[in-house]
């Protein structure tokens, strides 16, 4: 029976994949006609920030803190505002604002927080925003320990919520009971959110409970759940692109964690490098199809600029990066703002955080001008960027 199932699953991967390489060949000449304003010869670091802080102008409301998601949102939500001091904080502007602006946008901030920790905007509540970890408020806090930190400010509470997990099991049974056979990724996302939270609290809080967590997280992922001929988390039994991709997306919620704490021994780097070069289209992005998102594309760049990288795969990542990051200028609009998908209306799960077709967000703009940071940082291309002191999306680890 399991044999037969094998063989299902097999031919739909194999019939997606054929499914993504037809896509590819009527979406990339699509892509190669919006018109990019940068590119690897012509990319100048202050004409780029620019057009950034001309976008966020469009979408700011009254107060300097208060921003909405794209032009076309209603209302103002602290997503949109963390998205933008974090923007802002990695071109260096936070410097900028006047002391009082300063403390209006930490005190708007600080006003969001729970005494359990979490941080709740009631204008986004909604049936999944304090159940899933892609989303909602667990999502939130690791973008807004980088806000305050950018701030030069911490929570008013530690993260109790986390702890109270672990007062009726251990870390390793948490661990244990994820679904890690059907929704590897998703748990990607969850245990990211909270080992992030964890290093803060154990950093910022001086917890030594959340060090002790930390550790023994860190040491699970380590010896458990990763296939040894990949170096990845997850499937071990398919070798598609549709699964690789999958596996390093996967891979980015953990890696992070690693780097933050300096701590990559015992991970096969060589093959998680390997294996994230293979996720390049024939576009030049990251992921199965030509369409990548701005999470397809920074999970894959993240991996192949954050590992240190042997002398056999160096010239493989130059070049990958290079091709990069003249395709990564396709999601710009004339606004000044990102994209987060090209030809695709966006929706953050159930939220209000919505933008239409070909629209830039707050959450597209931010992400891919990481991407550009941090592909910046990597060829020495000539920048200002500053980047954040705490764990997660936007630390950056010099290894030269």
């Amino acid at each position: 029976m399991w044999k037969n199932k094998l063989k299902k699953t097999s031919l739909f991967v194999l019939l997606k994949s054929f499914k993504n390489t037809l896509d590819n060949k009527k979406i990339e000449p699509v892509l190669n006609k919006y018109k990019k304003k940068y590119n690897i010869n012509n990319f100048e670091y202050n004409n780029f920030k620019h057009d950034i802080l001309s976008y966020i102008k469009l979408i700011q409301l009254e107060n300097k803190y208060e921003y909405k998601f794209s032009k076309s949102s209603e209302k103002k939500d602290l997503y949109s505002s963390v998205y933008t001091v974090m923007t802002l904080g990695l071109f260096d502007e936070i410097k900028n604002l006047n002391i009082k602006d300063k403390d209006s946008w930490t005190n708007y901030i600080l006003s969001f927080q729970k005494e359990n920790g979490l941080f709740v905007d009631d204008y986004l509540e909604s049936p999944l925003s304090n159940k899933i970890h892609y989303w909602g408020w667990f999502h939130l806090l690791p973008h807004l320990i980088i806000a305050l930190d950018y701030l030069e400010a911490k929570p008013k509470y530690d993260f109790k919520f986390i702890y109270e997990m672990f007062e009726n099991k251990t870390v390793e049974e948490w661990l244990d009971s994820r679904d890690w056979k059907e929704n590897y990724l998703a748990v990607s996302n969850e245990i990211m959110n909270i080992t992030v939270l964890l290093q803060y609290s154990r950093d910022t809080f001086n917890n030594e409970l959340g060090k002790d967590y930390v550790d023994r997280i860190l040491l699970w992922l380590k010896t458990n759940q990763i296939d040894k001929k990949t170096g990845l988390w997850g499937n071990k039994t398919s070798r598609s692109n549709l699964d690789i991709s999958k596996a390093v997306k996967t891979a980015y919620h953990y890696i992070p964690m690693f780097v933050y704490d300096n701590d990559l021994e015992g991970l096969n780097i060589e093959n998680i490098i390997k294996y994230t070069l293979q996720t390049q289209n024939q576009f030049g992005t990251y992921g199965p199809c030509c369409l990548t998102d701005g999470c397809e594309d920074i999970d894959s760049l993240y991996l192949l600029i954050q590992l240190p990288i042997s002398k056999k795969y160096s010239n493989q990542v130059d070049d990958s990066v290079k091709i990069f990051f003249d395709k990564v200028f396709t999601n710009m609009n004339d606004d000044g703002g990102f994209v987060f998908r090209r030809m695709t209306p966006f929706q953050y799960a159930d939220s209000k955080l919505k933008s239409n077709k070909d629209e830039s967000n707050m959450f597209g703009t931010w992400f891919r001008t990481l991407s550009v940071a941090y592909a910046c940082e990597y060829l020495d291309i000539e920048n200002g960027f500053k980047f954040s002191n705490v764990s997660g999306y936007q630390f950056f680890r010099e290894y030269k």
